[in-house]
């Protein structure tokens, strides 16, 4: 892989997780304050892998896992009600 590209594709990655930070922080203008695992869904919806999460929220791989294993069961409960 040339420099260039690699410099390229370090640039990316640092836009990405700057414009998820930016994120939280436009929600929690809007808003007085975001739960963690508000966080967790919109850092997780924007593309962003357990460990960069867990880097930003300064908590473990394993506890945003878990949150966002809550989340799907949430999500899974209300969609076979609402095919009921």
């Amino acid at each position: 892989m040339k420099e260039e590209d690699k410099i390229v594709k370090l640039l990316e990655e640092i836009k990405h997780r700057l414009n998820a930070l930016l994120a939280i922080n436009i929600a929690q203008l809007r808003k007085e304050k975001m739960t963690m695992r508000e966080q967790i869904k919109l850092l997780n919806n924007l593309g962003l892998k357990y460990d960069e999460i867990a880097h930003i929220i300064r908590r473990s791989e394993g506890y945003v896992s878990s949150e966002l294993a809550i989340m799907r069961k949430k999500r899974q409960r209300k969609g076979k009600r609402l095919e009921k």
